[in-house]
C-alpha cells in the first residue's frame, strides 16, 4: 500500500515539473505578445519573437508597408511642346510631396532623359513639382500637379513645363529717394498680386527689413502681376510709404527692376 502511494506521489511531481516547463523548458510563445500588424508574421528566432513582412511589402519605423509602386511621366516646355535642347534646360529638378509636405523623392535628373520614373510611392495624395534648369542652374521652367496613389502603377503621360522668371528689386523713399536711414523705414511689406489685383500670389514672410536692401522673389510664369510695397517705421503699423503698379515678367530667369520709388504717402515721413 506504502508503494502505491509513492508511486502516485512521485507521477504527479513529474507531472508538476513537465507543465511548468523545468524540465523541458518554457513552453510560452515568444511572439505571444508581438504584434506585427496585418502585413507581417511573427516568426520564433533563437527565442526571439521576430516580425517578417509578406511578400510585397518592406519594413519601416511605422511597420511593414506596401513595396509601392510607379510614376511615370515625360516633359516637354511651353504651349509649343519644345525640347530641353530648344529651350536650353539641362535638368529637371522632380520634388514629389506628400499630404504633410514631406518630400518622398526629391532629385535632378538629366532633361535629355524627356522623362522619369518614380519607384515605390506608395498610396495617398501627392503634389508633384516639376522645374527646369538651365546651365546657370537658373530656374526658367516650371510645373505642378496632383498625383493619387491607389494601388497600382499611374501613367501621368506628358507634362508641359511653362516659363518662369523672377523679379529682382531694391527701394528707395520719397521725391529725395531716400535711404532706409534716412526715411526712417524699418521694414518693407512686398505684395505680388495677379494682373486685376484682386488675388494675392506672394506676400512675404516674415516682412524683410528694409536695410536687407536688394530683394528677390520668384518663381512666377511669364506675364504681368501687381507689385505693392509698403514701408512702414520701427514700432508704427502705419503705412509711410506705398508703391502699386502693374510689374511684368519678362524673361526667364532674372528680371531686373532696379530701385523702386515708393511715394510718401499721408501719413508723412517716419519721425
Amino acid at each position: 500500500m506504502a508503494r502505491n502511494i509513492l508511486v502516485v506521489v512521485l507521477f504527479g511531481a513529474v507531472t508538476s515539473l513537465l507543465v511548468s516547463g523545468c524540465i523541458f523548458g518554457s513552453s510560452k510563445n515568444p511572439c505571444d505578445d508581438v504584434n506585427c500588424g496585418a502585413n507581417a508574421t511573427c516568426f520564433d528566432r533563437q527565442g526571439i519573437g521576430v516580425c517578417e513582412c509578406h511578400d510585397g511589402f518592406h519594413m519601416t519605423t511605422d511597420g511593414c508597408v506596401v513595396d509601392g509602386f510607379d510614376v511615370t511621366l515625360e516633359w516637354v516646355f511651353g504651349a509649343e511642346a519644345k525640347s530641353c535642347t530648344q529651350v536650353l534646360v539641362t535638368q529637371v529638378h522632380v520634388l514629389l510631396l506628400d499630404e504633410n509636405e514631406t518630400a518622398t523623392h526629391d532629385a535632378d535628373m538629366a532633361c535629355s532623359g524627356n522623362g522619369v520614373t518614380l519607384e515605390e510611392v506608395q498610396d495617398g495624395a501627392f503634389t508633384l513639382e516639376l522645374t527646369g534648369k538651365n546651365n546657370s542652374d537658373e530656374e526658367i521652367y516650371f510645373a505642378s500637379t496632383s498625383v493619387v496613389m491607389n494601388g497600382q502603377d499611374i501613367d501621368l503621360g506628358t507634362i508641359a513645363l511653362e516659363p518662369i522668371g523672377f523679379m529682382k528689386f531694391s527701394w528707395t523713399f520719397g521725391a529725395g529717394e531716400l535711404d532706409c536711414t534716412a526715411a526712417g523705414v524699418d521694414r518693407v511689406k512686398i505684395m505680388i498680386n495677379n494682373e486685376a489685383g484682386d488675388t494675392n500670389i506672394y506676400t512675404a514672410s516674415p516682412v524683410p527689413y528694409c536695410s536687407e536692401g536688394e530683394h528677390q522673389v520668384g518663381n512666377f510664369y511669364v506675364g504681368t502681376y501687381q507689385l505693392v510695397l509698403e514701408g512702414k517705421c520701427e514700432s508704427d503699423t502705419e503705412v509711410h510709404y506705398r508703391f502699386e503698379d502693374e510689374i511684368e515678367i519678362v524673361y526667364l530667369g532674372e528680371n531686373d527692376y532696379g530701385a523702386i520709388i515708393l511715394d510718401e504717402e499721408p501719413n508723412g515721413p517716419c519721425l
